[in-house]
């Protein structure tokens, strides 16, 4: 029971992983996009448009981070329990 825990646990942590390589590379794709248009452009608009989206990207992630932290301490509380 607890080898099939562990194999479940190891392939989340894989999954979870690529997750966070697309995540960062979003972050750094949307910084590498829309910097540049809108000091090539001299807008604001742009500029502020891809701050937002960063800012808005990257609070879900930490809040998907939080979510996964908090997931790991219940499983680890409820396998502690015999």
């Amino acid at each position: 029971m607890s080898r099939k825990i562990g194999l479940r646990f190891e392939l989340r942590q894989k999954d979870e992983k690529k997750r966070d390589k697309k995540v960062i590379a979003i972050l750094i794709l949307i910084l590498v996009v829309f910097l540049p248009l809108g000091l090539y452009y001299q807008s604001t608009k742009i500029l502020l448009a891809g701050i937002f989206l960063v800012i808005t990207f990257a609070a879900l992630w930490i809040g998907d981070l939080i979510y996964r932290v908090q997931r790991r301490i219940e499983e680890q509380t409820y396998e502690d329990v015999p």
